[in-house]
């Protein structure tokens, strides 16, 4: 054998040699991967059974209702009330030209993203109706993140701004008695599927794709900014769920609220501990009643403090009385 052929024999194989000592890299790699994951899963289920206990063992006078639920339950619940009722068949499809799924609702569709099934987006609908009550309905005994109640709806020629409207429900839902819809979510995952939701009414809804927030920037607006050239006499509703922004925004936004002679706005209010105390003191310091909606929601995506429970939307209105306007008080 040549010197030549020994030393490409002897590449050959060292290369073959660390081929295979980087597979079986790869192969460890993996296995350590699969057993972090279940390390993190068997910490997450010691978390949740801390958790748990800590709070049906903890003095809740005021949260009797919710705590014999958890204890049925034997688990964490983000919403601690009995479903009282469930709703029927969800229409649904996958749309050929825009491959997208989508499901019906009041006979409009209602995309989801690309990388989801039909299934996937049945589900989440079905939970955000029926699980979370976002629409109303009674599908629970008590419906915390309930946007709307008798008394505090959207009404006939309301500009409406969807502050965080992720796959869009609650715009699409009051899309034919809203004058005017101005639609923000800044998550690219519901981009597409915003656009294809709403692009046939596109003479009366406007997306952003920007964040809402205090200040403007490149990738950020104010509510300011975007109502500018808009009547502020005539009558709107806010809806705001902006993961834990919605106090920065509404302060920010105190002097706009100032000028608005019949302004409402529901906001969410248990991303963060002491968000609903925040925001009910920014409301009466300019003149707005509110109220709270019923029941208390257990936010386990967030590091709870005691008492645990939050308050789930204040509603908060000036000018004139929606109840004065239509008739009827706020109920649920």
């Amino acid at each position: 054998m040549t010197t030549k052929a020994a030393i490409l024999n002897a590449k050959f194989a060292l290369g073959y040699e660390i081929g295979q000592e980087f597979q079986d890299c790869q192969r460890q790699l993996s296995s350590l991967r699969a057993e972090l994951k279940d390390v993190q899963s068997e910490m997450g289920k010691l978390k949740e059974s801390f958790l748990l206990h800590k709070i049906l063992t903890a003095n809740l006078a005021d949260f009797e209702e919710e705590i014999q639920y958890l204890r049925r339950q034997g688990r964490l619940c983000v919403y601690p009330y009995e479903q009282v009722k469930i709703m029927g068949p969800v229409q649904s499809g996958w749309d050929e030209a825009l491959a997208l799924p989508y499901v019906l609702h009041k006979g409009k569709r209602l995309y989801f993203p690309s990388s989801w099934t039909v299934l996937q987006a049945e589900e989440r609908y079905r939970g955000y109706v029926e699980g979370e009550s976002l629409l109303g309905g009674g599908y629970r005994k008590c419906a915390p993140h309930q946007y709307q109640v008798d008394g505090f709806r959207v009404q006939q020629g309301d500009v409406v701004l969807d502050v965080g409207a992720a796959e869009g429900l609650f715009a699409l839902d009051v899309l034919e008695t809203a004058s005017k819809i101005f639609i923000f979510e800044c998550d690219p995952l519901w981009a597409d599927a915003l656009k294809a939701t709403f692009a046939p009414y596109a003479d009366r809804v406007v997306l952003s794709g920007k964040k809402v927030a205090a200040t403007l920037s490149d990738q950020e607006v104010t509510i300011e900014s975007v109502l500018e050239n808009e009547d502020l006499g005539a009558y709107y509703f806010m809806k705001m769920d902006i993961e834990g922004g919605e106090v920065d925004v509404v302060k920010s936004m105190l002097p706009l609220l100032g000028k608005m002679s019949n302004a409402r706005l529901v906001c969410c209010t248990y991303h963060r501990q002491g968000d609903a105390e925040a925001l009910e003191k920014l409301f009466a310091g300019i003149g707005y009643s509110t109220h709270f909606s019923d029941g208390h929601m257990l936010f386990i995506y967030d590091e709870l403090e005691y008492p645990f429970f939050r308050k789930g939307l204040i509603r908060a209105r000036c000018g004139q009385d929606v109840a004065t306007r239509r008739g009827g008080a706020p109920s649920e």
